[in-house]
């Protein structure tokens, strides 16, 4: 692998003036070499350690994966069991619910790794989550004005 000083410099460069290579914004060119590189490994592992040391997030799945993981096992710890509601939002604000629903989207279609769906079952994930009583009546055709209530 052959070293990428003028990319390198053209990092350093960015995490001077914006703190880190976190903001890096996905649509610019800098982020798409950045991303083309260590995609197809082409860079060298001091290359890669010295972009992660300057705040490069390799993927943005990666670490939404990584943070709906930890957000998902605080709160199986809290409530023992790992079946978030769609509308569950975590005490920190992080919508857990609505990364549980975008896991079981994920699953449904077949876009997740043996490996994930593995560390999820580990938690005991709940791939579907049991039908309310309201989305029963509602599929049932129930109107509340049948039982003599609201009109």
């Amino acid at each position: 692998m052959r070293s990428h000083r003028r990319t390198m410099a053209h990092a350093h460069a960015f995490a001077a003036k914006h703190g880190s290579l976190a903001p890096l914004n996905g649509s610019s060119v800098l982020a798409g070499v950045i991303r083309r590189l260590v995609h197809r490994n082409r860079l060298r592992p001091e290359e890669l350690a010295e972009l992660l040391e300057l705040g490069l997030v390799p993927h943005r799945s990666a670490e939404r994966w990584r943070v709906g993981m930890t957000a998902l096992a605080a709160f199986a710890a809290v409530h023992v069991h790992a079946s978030p509601s769609s509308r569950y939002v975590a005490p920190d604000g992080y919508r857990l619910g609505q990364w549980a629903a975008w896991v079981r989207g994920r699953y449904r279609s077949g876009h997740l790794t043996p490996q994930r769906i593995h560390d999820l079952d580990s938690l005991g994930f709940a791939w579907e989550l049991p039908e309310s009583e309201a989305a029963r009546k509602r599929r049932a055709g129930y109107r509340p004005d049948d039982e003599g209530g609201a009109t």
